[in-house]
């Protein structure tokens, strides 16, 4: 190799070495620049998502007279639920629905609210009432507005359509009943999408219904 391609080597290789020290300049021997504080961590029981930023309170809507109220999202909107018993499912009616359409997304939040004394037991109920099978389902004990209640995670399988797609729902007594909150899109992608709202729903919800315990 020639004299002034080995001199032109070695200058590139020390800007190169320059360049990549650069970020730690000014950190002592030792030091570590500090972590990224300004975003909490994800729940691992939320598949990576976090709660998305709130815009208003249920409650706050009037829309709806329901046992629970929680923030929703930008752009979501909420509208009562005019149900028969046609609608009722595992001994819950549907009192409120939270359209995601407005924000992009193909689905509801819903809330169902019904006479129950076991919250655990009454979601059971109500999700293998539904359309099609429960499939992989998983479940944990949460709490809410320091009341104890139950979550699920599951996909939800219709045979008629030969169709899968991911849902999930929380349950809490409020008192002589029960309110669950369920979101569900027109197909898993949907569903991820939402699933930032549905969070949110989740960690901000406070019960409304009198002799909540």
């Amino acid at each position: 190799m020639h004299t002034s391609a080995v001199t032109g080597l070695a200058a590139v290789m020390l800007v190169v070495a320059g360049c990549s020290g650069s970020d730690d300049a000014g950190l002592d021997p030792g030091e570590t620049e500090p972590a990224d504080t300004t975003t909490a961590a994800a729940d691992p029981f939320d598949e990576g998502a976090v709660a998305a930023e709130p815009i208003a309170a249920l409650a706050d809507d009037d829309e709806c007279d329901v046992p629970i109220t929680f923030d929703i999202a930008d752009a979501w909107t909420a509208e009562s639920v005019l149900a028969d018993l046609d609608f009722e499912q595992g001994g819950l009616m549907p009192v409120c629905e939270i359209d995601a359409k407005p924000a992009g997304w193909l689905g509801y939040i819903r809330v169902w609210s019904g006479p129950a004394e076991d919250a655990e037991q009454a979601l059971e109920e109500f999700l293998a009432d539904g359309a099609g099978e429960v499939e992989e389902p998983e479940s944990r004990q949460i709490e809410i507005a320091g009341v104890d209640g139950v979550e699920t995670a599951y996909v939800r399988f219709l045979p008629a359509v030969d169709e899968r797609k991911r849902e999930r729902a929380f349950a809490v007594s409020t008192g002589d009943e029960v309110a669950v909150v369920t979101v569900s899109g027109f197909d898993t992608e949907e569903y991820e999408g939402m699933l930032p709202a549905y969070i949110l729903a989740r960690e901000t919800a406070q019960l409304l219904a009198d002799g909540a315990e």
